[in-house]
Parts: C-alpha cells; structure tokens; sequence
C-alpha cells in the first residue's frame, strides 16, 4: 500500500513579518506575506514530489520563500527610491 506524502503546512507569515501599526509600512508587509505565500504554494507541491522534502526541511523553505519576497519588496523599493541614499552629511 503506497502512503500519501503529507504537504508540509504552510507558516503562519504573520507571525514571520508581523502587520505592522504604521499605515505606510503596513502595505509592503502584507505584500511579502501574500508573496511569501505564493512561492510556498508553488514550490511545496514540486518540491516533495521531485526533491521528498519533509518537515525538516520546512524552514529551509520557509526561509526561500521569505527570500523572495524580501528581494521584491527590495526591487520595487530601489524601482521607486533609486540606489543612492541620502546619509547624515548627505549624498556620498
């Protein structure tokens, strides 16, 4: 009798990148919770079939997931802000 594999559960990302109190950080907050999200509904499926993950590879995937939606939330903030920051005695 073949047993079916059980789909690692998915985290709380609540709990990994909290809401947070200020109205303009709370918007890309809840942005890399829904993408963190979608790349462990994409990859868990693929994963336990081709690589037979299992739970002690759930933070390893944890951790991927939150990868990728830190460099998002990255890309867009460098898309909106650009590369230099301004510093104490200003522009380098």
């Amino acid at each position: 009798m073949i047993v079916p594999r059980a789909i690692l559960a998915e985290p709380d990302w609540t709990g990994v990148v909290p809401p947070s109190p200020d109205p303009t950080v709370e918007p890309a907050n809840a942005r890399c919770r829904d993408v963190a999200s979608e790349e462990w509904r994409r990859i868990v499926p693929i994963l336990e079939v081709a690589a037979g993950i299992g739970e002690v590879d759930h933070t390893t995937v944890k951790d991927l997931c939150m990868c990728v939606a830190r460099i998002g939330q990255a890309e867009r903030d460098l898309s909106q802000r650009g590369l230099m920051v301004t510093a104490e005695r200003g522009t380098p």
